[in-house]
């Protein structure tokens, strides 16, 4: 295999109320991806979504979402067993979350306290109750019962591309979400997360990690020990939340790591909207990134002049990091 491709997007807020505006963004968003994939000659691999599907988690919103991933797979010949999405902040369903259990994880100030917490299914489950709505999302989306569990409230595929084999992990950052600025510093992944997802997939050579919010958005001790694991056991991180694109690659003793968060797919028509195309080309050791924005006055994706700054290149590339081609290699 010389080359996969992904379309990484993030943060569309469907709303059931305001279908106008969101059609507008919608429409041209698919019809800008089919000219760069057919302009570029680029195949997709995989579809990665990293969370907010819906603005306030209801069902009617969520009925439009399947609507526009069962389009989006058609027009990409993506098969939904290679489009992956996670949870936001917005798709937990406020009405279900307890008081209580809502001042109660803001008092969490030891890895030990929130250990305990992803240790009790019964306890967890009461947390992963403000999944309904998004868990019945899933089952209609892919055609299986799907119910957000102390099991599967994240997510670890492997998927074999030629001599290749990925692993693919959804961590959940938002179990114990609200939503709003109240929630910085105050979620949690865990240990107890990450390591049973890497159990999952520690036979494979590339590990790509998708969360909604950035690390830094963790409890303090959980993101030094997230960031410790993730270092040293992934290889590229997708994520959303902040609604700015960007493109890093961190470098430290553990080696490099690709960061790209997506930006926003829609938070209104004229504010900024984006997505991006990524591809890893082996045979040239490159990493391409492409990435895509809005403009409301031609109502139209253009490339992104902000990232990519006024001149005529239409995507950035760089050396794909030794720790990527030496995982391959073994």
């Amino acid at each position: 295999m010389s080359k996969i491709s992904w379309l990484h997007f993030s943060d569309f807020h469907i709303r059931a109320e305001n279908t106008v505006d969101q059609s507008i963004i919608q429409e041209e968003f698919l019809r800008d991806l089919d000219r760069q994939l057919t302009e570029n000659n680029t195949e997709l691999t995989f579809i990665f979504f990293t969370g907010d599907v819906a603005f306030s988690a209801s069902q009617k919103e969520y009925e439009i979402a399947i609507k526009f991933f069962d389009e989006l797979c058609d027009r990409t010949n993506v098969d939904k067993k290679n489009l992956f999405i996670i949870p936001g902040n917005h798709d937990v369903n406020r009405y279900k979350v307890s008081k209580l259990l809502d001042d109660s994880r803001m008092e969490l100030k030891t890895r030990e306290e929130i250990r305990g917490i992803l240790t009790d299914n019964q306890m967890l489950q009461k947390y992963l109750l403000r999944f309904d709505n998004y868990s019945k999302f899933i089952s209609e989306l892919y055609g299986t019962n799907f119910e957000m569990g102390p099991e599967n409230y994240f997510s670890a595929e492997m998927r074999t591309i030629d001599d290749i084999r990925f692993g693919i992990i959804g961590l959940n950052s938002v179990w114990a979400s609200y939503g709003g600025r109240h929630d910085s510093n105050n979620i949690y992944i865990s240990e107890i997360q990450l390591g049973k997802a890497l159990t999952k997939v520690q036979d494979s050579s590339i590990r790509i990690v998708l969360l909604h919010h950035p690390l830094s958005w963790l409890f303090e001790e959980d993101q030094a020990d997230i960031e410790n694991l993730l270092f040293t056991h992934s290889n590229i991180i997708l994520h959303g939340h902040l609604h700015r694109p960007d493109f890093q690659i961190i470098n430290s003793i553990r080696g490099q790591q690709v960061v790209i968060p997506a930006g926003a797919i829609y938070t209104g028509r004229r504010i900024s909207n984006s997505y991006n195309v990524t591809s890893l080309d082996f045979s040239t050791k490159q990493i391409r990134v492409a990435p895509r924005r809005y403009y409301d006055g031609p109502r139209k994706f253009l490339k992104d002049i902000e990232m990519l700054g006024d001149d005529k290149a239409t995507y950035f590339e760089m050396d794909i990091p030794k720790k990527i081609l030496s995982s391959i290699e073994k």
